[in-house]
């Protein structure tokens, strides 16, 4: 099965290691891109699938799945840079 692509509000594509800003941090990652019915959208509880992100509040880092049925991300999700591959 052909891999389901997430994008950005700006239309770029989703990736894990992506550093992105959200409307909650300055600061967070994408740690994973979550397939629909994988074993990962089941562990995370999101059928559909989503991205799991790391955000890096004051007190130390929190987790969200954040899901969206047509693909697309609200705006306050922002790409900043892609992981650098050695």
């Amino acid at each position: 099965m052909k891999p389901v692509v997430f994008y950005y509000a700006d239309g770029s594509d989703v990736r894990e290691g992506d550093n992105i800003r959200t409307g909650n941090v300055p600061k967070a990652v994408v740690l994973k891109v979550i397939q629909p019915n994988s074993q990962d959208a089941k562990d995370y509880s999101c059928e559909q699938g989503g991205i799991l992100i790391e955000e890096y509040w004051e007190n130390g880092p929190g987790l969200v799945v954040e899901t969206r049925p047509d693909g697309m991300f609200w705006e306050d999700y922002e790409l900043i840079s892609r992981k650098q591959i050695p």
